[in-house]
């Protein structure tokens, strides 16, 4: 049976109070705080740089977060993690050495995670917040999350399909990249692409 899985919980600026928030004067990327949601609570926690703050829905302290569906396999969730902060870290480098390593250790982690996943699709759900306080997830209405998660789980089909052919993986990860950097641009931008 599959279970739900909160993944890439986005916790919310106010609940974090030392959240840096860009203003028109301040025109530039700030940093928004992700996690993974696991039945144990927040793990695998970043700060991602982004360009686009997003409210949350009359709800200061809740978490929005995007839910895969698995059946098993949970090791893929650091993964995934540690290959956007990897993304949020290049799309603030100054100089394209630094931008092209950190591109490449993001890649590493996400084919961490499709090893970890051995074979099991990474499926998107709704997306969705949390209202800790209550105890209580309900649906969202944020394309923007929906699209970014639908690009992980391309991303990570893709990485996956390489693995079956041994003689030349790199067009496999070359597509996947394009998918996990166009998801990181919706976190990051709030729009769905």
């Amino acid at each position: 049976m599959k279970r739900l899985v909160a993944a890439l919980a986005i916790i919310a600026a106010t609940a974090v109070g030392a959240l840096t928030v860009a203003t028109p004067a301040q025109a530039g990327p700030a940093k928004e705080h992700y996690a993974i949601i696991t039945a144990d609570g927040p793990a695998y926690d970043h700060w991602f740089w982004i360009d686009e703050m997003e409210g949350l829905i009359g709800c200061n302290h809740c978490y929005l977060f995007l839910n895969f569906y698995y059946e098993e396999h949970p090791q893929w969730q650091g993964g995934v993690m540690d290959g956007l902060d990897q993304l949020s870290e290049a799309s603030v480098a100054t100089d394209e050495r630094t931008k092209a390593a950190l591109q490449a250790r993001a890649l590493e982690a996400f084919t961490g995670a499709a090893r970890a996943l051995d074979g099991t699709a990474l499926k998107p759900g709704p997306a969705s917040a949390f209202d800790p306080d209550k105890g209580r997830a309900f649906g969202i209405d944020a394309p923007w999350l929906d699209a970014a998660q639908a690009d992980i789980s391309e991303g990570i089909s893709l990485l996956q399909a390489g693995f079956c052919d041994p003689k030349d993986p790199q067009p496999w990860a070359r597509k996947a990249m394009e998918k996990f950097n166009k998801a990181f641009t919706e976190i990051a931008t709030k729009k769905a692409i």
